[in-house]
């Protein structure tokens, strides 16, 4: 995480501009929006290790790409998460 904070001092020191390229090039697993990163062309999975998962009682990063790979893998069920991300936030309860 320090790169990013980094990143930020940098910019707002040298007043850089700026442009919000959207989800679809850097998405986060950010809470209440991860059901729409089957719409993303690159997922960033920033979350907890496979060690903090029990603990947070959720599931890891490599557990959740694991997941995503699934579901990437098969074209019916990747076309059905990018169009219904209603179906994938149940989707992610469950796993």
């Amino acid at each position: 995480m320090s790169d990013q904070t980094f990143m930020n001092y940098v910019a707002q020191k040298y007043s850089l501009a700026l442009a919000d390229i959207g989800y679809q090039f850097n998405h986060t697993l950010a809470p209440g929006k991860s059901s729409h990163r089957f719409r993303s062309h690159m997922i960033h999975y920033a979350g907890v290790s496979h060690r903090e998962a029990n603990w947070f009682n959720r599931p890891s990063k490599i557990a959740k790409m694991r997941s995503d790979h699934f579901i990437l893998s098969k074209r019916s069920l990747s076309n059905l998460a990018s169009s219904h991300p209603f179906l994938v936030r149940m989707i992610d309860h469950v796993l």
